[in-house]
């Protein structure tokens, strides 16, 4: 009787702390908050930069995420993903962050369905008809893998999924997964800035139209503000004066995008752009080195390309680059698409590889590139880095392990796609196309002072600040397509050919931009990877039964030999204490 109460005691002793472990645990956890990530990317764990963002949030941020249904098992990965990732940043915001996940297609109505569709549409969201196998064979259905982020009446549409395919591999899931905390965050910082940075595209060297970049501009223009200035030699075009003598000016744009330049820089305007720079300006060079006439192509099926002088090559060479007057093949390319004949009134139009055309992947795991599609260009050049004190060189892009390097002058001509250039003894892989340069720059007009200037009283800055800027051998990355008649324009990476392929040049302006601008560091969060850990799938086709029954018996197997030591355990004490 005597051991019957003491076995009670004790029971009610263990059940007593039991409720005041975890009473203390409940209490601890209202002031201390800790959260460990075991994987070994840490995927779960956000960046510093993100963190203070989220901690600083002066109002509440709503997310209404368009993502939810019956998808297929990729699209059901991706929205758990983004729940987990959005629980992990509303732990530091808070109350500060709310978030709900919404079925675009839950209306019966088809009406009511349509113009849901439609206003997702109006506010940014792009739709993905997406097809996949059931138990009754193939169905279609639209999707919008997007957000609409809104922030004291400001919104900003957020696309989740990197990708504009009508069925989605793991891997392009894999690389919207590992986006996701970057796109997030960016998309919040850019609802709740209070000051847009400014940008300009520079005008009045025949560089590219309002037109031609007008999906360029449209990207931009959501998170920045965008202006087009032409130089023409004035001095208040890229500066304002802060001192009374005039002598002390402030740069006016935070960012030059000087776009595919076609005639000649005058002294003047490139003194000016080089003292924009020794202020701490940044630039992003889209510069083509040969000159092509693309409507000689397409009326006679040929064309040469030729040297371009624009004027500005020493200067690059003073800051750390050369433009190299070449051409490259690259049997990575785009197709192009040529008539071959007619069928009654239409006519016949095959895809052949468009050599001048290379599809540039990027292999660098930079900020600027790291995790986006292959970038489209149309006859590019090679790219030299020269050596200068205090400057950082990063190639961003390059050419694949199959290239040709063509000298001018160079006879472009359409037959080349009936052939197969010799890729073999002559190829030079991997050709330098797009460089970024960092640090302090010497002025390239040290010992060649404008006159004007100095009469003026303009007060010249011989070495920079610490800035940046962005060389890139190919102006038509930033150039979309337009339609026939000129009005309407596609959007930048358009494949006009493939139509369903959107290539990767909006990912690269907009990466690039945030990178040379971004104040807060959010664009390091791109660097975070994430592996995918798959199955075999070729190993699972052929060991299906021995799989199926492995993940069948096995846990049946344990719970069996958990029960029987626990039992055994248990005999064991209730032995002992029967002995005692």
């Amino acid at each position: 009787m005597v051991r019957e109460y003491s076995n009670r005691t004790q029971s009610l002793f263990r059940l007593l702390m039991g409720l005041v472990i975890v009473m203390s645990v409940v209490v601890m956890s209202g002031f201390l908050f800790n959260r460990f990530d075991l994987t070994e990317e840490k995927r779960h764990t956000l960046k510093d930069a993100t963190i203070e963002m989220l901690e600083n949030l002066e109002d509440v941020v709503f997310v209404k995420v368009y993502l939810k249904g019956e998808y297929p098992a990729e699209y059901k990965r991706l929205e758990r993903e983004i729940k987990e990732r959005l629980d992990e940043m509303k732990a530091y915001a808070g109350a500060r962050l709310e978030y709900e996940f919404i079925n675009p297609s839950e209306s019966e109505d088809n009406e009511t369905r349509n113009k849901f569709y439609q206003f997702l549409q109006d506010e940014g969201l792009q739709y993905t008809n997406i097809t996949f196998r059931t138990n009754d064979g193939i169905s279609e259905k639209i999707i919008f893998p997007g957000a609409i982020i809104t922030y004291r009446g400001e919104s900003a549409p957020l696309q989740l999924l990197k990708s504009n395919e009508r069925a989605a591999d793991p891997e392009i899931i894999n690389n919207s997964v590992i986006n996701l905390e970057y796109e997030f965050a960016h998309t919040i910082r850019r609802v709740t800035s209070k000051k847009k940075p400014s940008i300009a595209f520079i005008q009045g060297h025949s560089e590219l139209s309002r037109m031609e970049t007008a999906d360029a501009e449209k990207l931009l223009s959501e998170s920045y503000q965008v202006a087009r200035v032409e130089i023409s030699g004035q001095l208040n075009s890229l500066s304002t004066a802060i001192s009374e003598d005039g002598k002390q000016r402030l740069n006016s744009h935070d960012l030059l995008i000087i776009a595919d330049p076609d005639s000649t820089f005058s002294d003047t305007d490139m003194f000016l752009l080089d003292q924009y720079i020794m202020r701490g300006g940044k630039i992003m060079w889209f510069v083509d080195p040969i000159m092509t006439d693309l409507d000689s192509l397409r009326t006679q099926q040929q064309t040469m390309g030729l040297p371009r002088k624009l004027g500005i090559e020493e200067m690059l060479f003073d800051y750390g680059v050369r433009l190299n007057n070449n051409i490259l093949l690259d049997r990575n390319c785009a197709p192009i698409g040529i008539t071959t004949g007619m069928r009654g009134n239409q006519p016949q139009i095959e895809l052949f590889p468009w050599y001048f055309q290379p599809k540039l992947v990027p292999r660098s795991q930079h900020p600027i590139v790291g995790n986006i599609d292959p970038i489209l260009t149309e006859f590019v050049s090679s790219i030299d880095t020269i050596s200068q004190p205090g400057v950082k060189k990063t190639i961003l892009l390059t050419t694949s392990e199959f290239t040709r390097v063509l000298r001018p002058p160079v006879r472009i001509n359409l037959n080349i796609v009936s052939i197969d250039p010799d890729f073999g003894n002559k190829k030079q892989p991997y050709q330098p196309v797009a460089v970024i340069l960092e640090g302090q720059f010497e002025s390239a007009f040290k010992n060649r002072i404008s006159p004007t200037y100095i009469q003026e009283g303009f007060k010249f800055v011989e070495k920079s600040l610490n800035t940046s800027m962005l060389i890139v051998s190919d102006g038509d990355i930033l150039k979309n397509k337009l339609s026939s008649d000129g009005k309407n324009y596609f959007t930048l990476g358009y494949d006009r050919y493939t139509q369903n392929k959107i290539y990767g040049n909006r990912e690269f302006l907009l990466n690039a931009v945030n990178y040379m601008l971004d104040e807060t560091s959010l664009i390091s969060i791109r660097t975070k990877g994430i592996k995918l850990r798959q199955l075999d799938q070729e190993y699972l086709m052929k060991n299906k039964g021995r799989v199926q029954a492995f993940n069948m018996l096995i846990p049946l197997l344990l719970i069996l030999i958990l029960g029987l030591v626990s039992n055994f355990m248990r005999k064991m004490r209730y032995s002992k204490s029967e002995k005692a």
